[in-house]
């Protein structure tokens, strides 16, 4: 796994949806809005998850931002590693 930055919450963008991502969990269905965005950063990429100020949500947020940092990285691997065999 490469090294990984931190994840950060800030205040939520516009452009996010008002639901907190857990509104639709199985497990835990959150009925707050959404006031913060889980953060991470890596190189060019950013990943921002939509979340309450619930401790349990804000980690699950947490977790999927890092999950998609990892995808988006592992996406551009591939991507790059295709343009080098043409």
């Amino acid at each position: 796994m490469p090294d990984m930055p931190t994840v950060f919450f800030m205040v939520k963008s516009s452009f996010q949806e008002r639901d907190c991502i857990n509104r639709n969990n199985e497990e835990y269905q959150c009925p707050n809005e959404s006031i913060f965005e889980a953060v991470i950063e890596k190189g060019n990429l950013r990943a921002a998850i939509r979340c309450c100020g619930d401790e349990k949500c804000k980690n699950v947020a947490a977790e999927l931002a890092r999950a998609s940092i990892l995808k988006l990285l592992k996406l551009r691997s591939i991507h790059y590693q295709k343009r080098s065999l043409s």
